[in-house]
């Protein structure tokens, strides 16, 4: 058994194994980067949950109010047509309330796709900016391990 080790460690001294592994200690790849990175971007992520969720329930909200305030109108509307009492008078009172009710849809639909827009547009710069932050600290990992690398690639 002894004689089997003594010769192991001739052949590792031999052949140089020790220098050669040497050279692959210091890897390329620094796993607390690599989980940091994961945090950030998973923090990135729950930002964008959270902010959606926060953006949704405004546009509903919003939606909501939308909607009774059309409905409310509606209903004086109609109580305005109904007490015309000429057949041309109730034509001109439905075309204006037709107008009006179109006219009140096209804000709203206005309103509520703005508001989707500036949400879309809010987690698109956070998503930008972790991306651009993702970058350079690929950029600055890849700068660092090069330059670890350079002394012992000379010695060998």
């Amino acid at each position: 058994m002894a004689t089997k080790q003594k010769k192991i460690s001739e052949f590792i001294t031999m052949t140089d194994f020790t220098k050669y592994m040497e050279q692959f200690q210091q890897t390329p790849i620094d796993i607390s980067k690599i989980i940091e990175t994961n945090r950030k971007n998973m923090e990135a992520i729950a930002e964008i949950h959270k902010n959606t969720l926060s953006d949704m329930q405004s546009i509903i909200n919003q939606n909501n109010a939308l909607l009774s305030n059309l409905t409310e109108e509606n209903s004086k509307l109609a109580t305005e047509m109904l007490s015309e009492t000429s057949a041309q008078a109730k034509m001109e009172k439905n075309s204006q309330m037709l107008q009006k009710i179109y006219q009140k849809n096209i804000e709203t639909i206005q309103e509520l796709s703005d508001m989707i827009n500036q949400s879309s547009s809010k987690n698109s710069s956070i998503i930008n900016k972790r991306i651009q932050e993702m970058v350079n600290e690929l950029t600055s990992s890849l700068d660092s391990s090069t330059t670890k690398q350079t002394p012992k690639n000379k010695a060998a």
